[in-house]
């Protein structure tokens, strides 16, 4: 897990329907991005989150515990064949820091 080095809670992220695999690399990919993002954030293996990554070439899943105010980013092999916003599996560095 990321360390916070403000005073403020860092902002996290679930992964529901993510392998391991892909969890560890959003956790290293986090870590490189570390200076360009504008607070800190970290990746939790559950429970409420302020974002979720979900694998739209999976079942999502159950997200009935997650935050009302939550922001759900889609991912996907072929981000094309989505809505607008999704974000390509596996995720890359230059759309993670995009804001859309």
């Amino acid at each position: 897990m990321l360390e916070s080095s403000s005073p403020f809670k860092p902002l996290s992220i679930v992964c529901p329907n993510f392998t391991r695999e892909e969890v560890d690399a959003l956790r290293s990919l986090l870590g490189l991005l570390r200076p360009y993002l504008k607070g800190s954030w970290t990746v939790a293996t559950d429970g409420p989150a302020d974002v979720y990554f979900l694998n739209l070439d999976l079942d999502p899943g159950d997200l009935t515990e997650r935050s009302p105010d939550a922001r759900i980013v889609g991912c996907a092999r072929q981000p094309r064949m989505h809505r607008k916003g999704t974000l390509h599996r596996p995720l890359r560095g230059c759309e993670s820091l995009a804001d859309g």
